[in-house]
């Protein structure tokens, strides 16, 4: 945990990032869609702690995203799919990654196109996209059958209307956020973790 945080400013960031994190899950960040909740602004301050500070610290905000995840499915459940986040390999695990790749496709898009701003709306889209491509499989092969009785249409369908009305949105929500922060916070701190 020491090396994880390794300065006060590192820590004082995190500690922010996750008092945003808790504030949009429980407020704002978490939209009624249909039947699924759509996470459009409680994932950013992972992608966020992920380009500036590392894929080591993304993780770890990813984890406690998912815990504030998990506490929000207990406490305050809001859609139809709310009752499965309760079990941690569909609310924590899959969140993890949401600190993780962001990083790596930075690091790609900047080395194809050269471009910080690009590079910064990927890595937030693909946060998204990341959040969607682990949370529904972690869902089909935990209750795939019980959510489809649940909701009256098969997993595909459901699969299918998630996509199409909910992880498009928040990609680009996330990649605009994303891009839009980023730009403005490199101007005072060059100095962050995916640069270097």
């Amino acid at each position: 945990m020491g090396s994880l945080f390794k300065d006060t400013k590192q820590f004082t960031f995190m500690s922010i990032m996750f008092g945003i994190t808790i504030f949009f899950t429980y407020t704002a960040g978490m939209i009624p869609a249909g039947m699924a909740s759509v996470a459009i602004l409680c994932f950013i301050p992972t992608v966020l702690t992920s380009l500036i500070y590392g894929i080591k610290a993304g993780a770890f905000m990813g984890a406690l995203a998912g815990l504030v995840t998990l506490s929000r499915a207990i406490i305050a459940p809001a859609g139809i799919l709310d009752p499965y986040f309760i079990n941690p390999l569909v609310s924590v695990l899959p969140r993890i990654f949401i600190g993780i790749v962001p990083y790596f496709i930075y690091k790609i898009v900047k080395m194809l196109t050269k471009s910080k701003a690009l590079s910064f709306f990927f890595s937030g889209a693909f946060g998204a996209i990341i959040n969607t491509a682990l949370v529904m499989p972690m869902l089909y092969l935990i209750y795939g059958t019980e959510i489809a009785k649940a909701v009256g249409t098969s997993f595909k369908v459901l699969l299918i209307g998630i996509i199409t009305s909910s992880m498009l949105l928040e990609a680009f929500v996330m990649g605009i956020f994303t891009v839009a922060i980023m730009m403005v916070y490199i101007k005072k701190n060059p100095n962050i973790k995916v640069e270097k």
